[in-house]
């Protein structure tokens, strides 16, 4: 999915107000279900959100097989946990194709309270969507 430039600022401006409501966030983008990286906020420049985009497409795969085998629905979040933080997908609600909404945290954030911030923006992000077509 290619942005315009209208675009592309509406969904760096909400992934930079995300990173700064959310405590404890180090990373957030946007991403095509197929792994390509479409936003990132203007803090996350350096990180590796390329090779995140990728590895996110391929770990909601996962989360998407592992829910239908245990029979739980549709896998709308994961998070994986390291010694150092946790990465998160999120689904962006409501697009076909999906959009993942990509973070990264500290190891000592409040992943609920992340959680709960993060959602609300993938939400924004998909009413935002919907406007646009």
């Amino acid at each position: 999915m290619k942005l315009s430039r209208t675009s592309q600022a509406v969904f760096d401006s909400l992934l930079k107000d995300l990173l700064e409501k959310a405590s404890g966030l180090q990373a957030a983008s946007i991403s095509s279900i197929d792994g390509f990286q479409i936003a990132m906020a203007p803090a996350t420049h350096g990180r590796t959100t390329g090779k995140m985009a990728a590895m996110s497409s391929s770990l909601h795969a996962l989360g998407q097989a592992l829910t239908r085998e245990a029979k739980c629905g549709h896998c709308r979040s994961l998070a994986v946990q390291g010694d150092k933080g946790f990465a998160i997908v999120i689904e962006i609600p409501g697009q076909n194709p999906p959009l993942l909404l990509n973070l990264i945290t500290h190891a000592d954030s409040d992943l609920a309270r992340l959680l709960q911030v993060a959602q609300a923006c993938a939400k924004r992000i998909a009413d935002k969507l919907a406007l646009m077509q």
